[in-house]
């Protein structure tokens, strides 16, 4: 046993809308868990036109409607750093509670309650002057391998909306 679905709510006019919790259990097959809609919504032999499934837990989750199967893919774990710039404000006197504006991306730094900068002072922004950059390696989902169904997906809440066009 691998996917299974349970009709919550059925709807239509013109085009019948079917609403259905899935759950997951035992091992996943390479190339989707076999999962007919039509039975569920009491058709014999006619598919859904459009299949949306989502979950809490972060998988991602396809249907095949030529093949009639859910498959479930993961996101790998990407590694790098994002780049913040980062200002340098000369020592020097500016006053009390004057403000830095940085032209750029149109942030500013305040010095409030001081009378000047006595020494250089570095100055991050989460407010990019340009777009941050990303050095590093990517993720990229894939389909979970032949085994069995992780922890995150048995116990995921997984919905599955479809549709019938007359």
């Amino acid at each position: 046993m691998a996917m299974t679905g349970t009709l919550v709510k059925r709807r239509g006019f013109g085009i019948i809308e079917g609403v259905f919790s899935l759950a997951a259990s035992g091992s996943y097959a390479t190339g989707g868990d076999t999962l007919d809609f039509a039975p569920l919504m009491g058709y014999t032999n006619k598919q859904p036109t459009w299949v949306e499934i989502q979950g809490i837990a972060g998988f991602i989750y396809e249907y095949d409607r030529t093949n009639k199967k859910v498959l479930v893919r993961q996101v790998g774990a990407a590694a790098g750093t994002i780049s913040q710039p980062s200002f340098t404000v000369k020592s020097g006197s500016l006053g009390s509670n004057l403000t830095v504006g940085l032209s750029a991306d149109s942030a500013a730094a305040e010095f409030i309650g001081s009378v000047g900068v006595t020494t250089n002072r570095t100055l991050t922004t989460t407010s990019p002057v340009s777009a941050p950059t990303f050095t590093g390696t990517a993720a990229s989902a894939a389909e979970l391998p032949a085994s069995s169904y992780p922890a995150g997906v048995t116990g995921d809440t997984i919905i599955a909306r479809c549709a019938w066009f007359q």
